[in-house]
């Protein structure tokens, strides 16, 4: 318990059972287990540089800043919870998710964990919740360009996040709000613009149904309050690249989004 002591490089194996406060960097060679709860203070890397498989195990939670793979042999993330506030790097090595639930924490305007690898191959995704937050606060009502890096995710997945209006569920019942419930007022957009024809705003077409796709760079116009959001969407996370067409038959956008993290 208390501060993680000091020596905090070349550690083998490391075993947590308390509740621990990282401040410095520190290196590990070997597995870290833990069934405790981890945070940090400032901004610590963890490196795992060893010659063999390591792994990220046990019943507890981990928060950290930066964690960094430079280990050929790759690292396992088998079990517990585990948040990214920073950055989770592979700089060598297959970081694979096998058990263990990740979150990249948004908890600030243009702040979120990201994840940076040389190639979507170091990431590998087997099991366990993967989740990605955004956090914006809106200074007034508008529109916001909003998409998701999951594979498969819909609008369902924002339904507590938004107020819909216009958008209907599997059933063909409301989501939250009917079209003329809202003052014939659609609040989500997609865009097409083989559809310009006469004018940029004939582009955009209303999004009418919850099961609507919002991941593989589909970029979504969507209407909001002013004020703090914090989006979350869990599933299969999207890495490797993303082929988009677009056209140029009318004066129109190609509204194309950029599905952070991948």
């Amino acid at each position: 318990t208390g501060i993680f002591p000091s020596p905090f490089n070349s550690c083998v194996d490391v075993t947590i059972l308390g509740n621990t406060s990282i401040e410095n960097d520190i290196t590990v060679t070997g597995d870290f287990i833990n069934n405790g709860t981890i945070n940090f203070s400032g901004t610590p890397t963890i490196t795992f540089n060893g010659s063999t498989s390591q792994s990220i195990s046990g019943s507890g939670t981990c928060n950290l800043y930066n964690l960094t793979l430079n280990n050929s042999n790759g690292l396992s993330l088998a079990s517990g919870n585990i948040s990214i506030s920073n950055v989770l790097t592979s700089t060598s090595g297959t970081i694979t998710q096998n058990g263990a639930n990740l979150t990249l924490v948004s908890s600030s305007a243009n702040s979120a964990g990201l994840i940076k690898l040389n190639s979507s191959s170091d990431y590998s995704y087997q099991s366990g919740n993967f989740t990605v937050q955004r956090y914006y606060n809106g200074s007034n009502n508008g529109w916001r360009m909003v998409a998701s890096p999951i594979r498969g995710a819909t609008l369902e997945d924002w339904d507590d996040e938004f107020i819909y209006c216009g958008v209907l569920d599997d059933l063909g019942d409301p989501v939250d709000y009917s079209y003329a419930g809202c003052g014939n007022f659609y609040s989500v957009y997609s865009y097409n613009e083989n559809a310009a024809v006469g004018g940029m705003d004939n582009g955009l077409n209303e999004v009418t149904l919850s099961t609507f796709d919002v991941s593989g760079a589909t970029g979504t116009l969507i209407y909001t309050s002013s004020g703090i959001t914090t989006l979350s969407v869990t599933g299969t996370p999207e890495f490797e690249d993303i082929p988009k067409s677009v056209t140029s038959i009318n004066d129109g956008w190609n509204l194309v989004a950029n599905p952070y993290p991948s």
